[in-house]
């Protein structure tokens, strides 16, 4: 899954909660891998991926671009396909 949170801010205790129950609910719907889209400024995707780091089963990686983060996910789906890694935002 591909999650755009380019014109996120880093929120709040109470909005942090909401992604934690969100972030959960997705696991739980057979949400595996996440390819997340944080721009050049990234904190606050950094921020989603520490709350996600608690959730068993599902991984998630910061991409400055969409670009990036569909390659990510792309090179998960065929073993055949050559194609070049991108470039994870740690």
């Amino acid at each position: 899954m591909v999650s755009d949170v380019r014109g996120f801010k880093c929120s709040t205790e109470d909005v942090q909660q909401k992604h934690a129950e969100a972030i959960k609910l997705d696991a739980e719907a057979g949400v595996k891998k996440v390819a997340r889209v944080v721009g050049s400024t990234p904190l606050a995707g950094f921020q989603i991926k520490r709350i996600s780091r608690d959730v068993e089963n599902y991984t998630s990686e910061n991409f400055e671009t969409l670009e990036e983060a569909e390659s990510h996910l792309d090179s998960d789906r065929s073993d055949d396909r050559q194609s070049t890694p991108a470039r994870a935002l740690s």
